[in-house]
């Protein structure tokens, strides 16, 4: 996580990474999406003097791994 506060404005950023290790081949469970494409979602929120977004995006499974990733970001005034 990172923060920076700069005249006034605060903004944190973080970004995590995970590998999801299947053991079960299931073919359910074997693709997120089925066209070979990363699935993406994300969040917005915002209020007077503050705003906070984040993304989710769900890489589909590679050699019985799956690659995950979460960025956020977030920014305030002083008021």
């Amino acid at each position: 996580m990172e923060k920076h506060k700069e005249k006034g404005l605060e903004v944190t950023s973080l970004k995590e990474e995970w590998e999801i290790i299947a053991d079960d081949q299931d073919d359910n469970y074997k693709n997120i999406t089925g066209d070979g494409n990363p699935m993406v979602s994300s969040i917005s929120f915002s209020q007077e003097g503050a705003e906070a977004r984040a993304t989710v995006t769900v890489y589909p499974e590679n050699e019985g791994k799956q690659h995950v990733e979460l960025n956020a970001l977030s920014v305030s005034v002083d008021a």
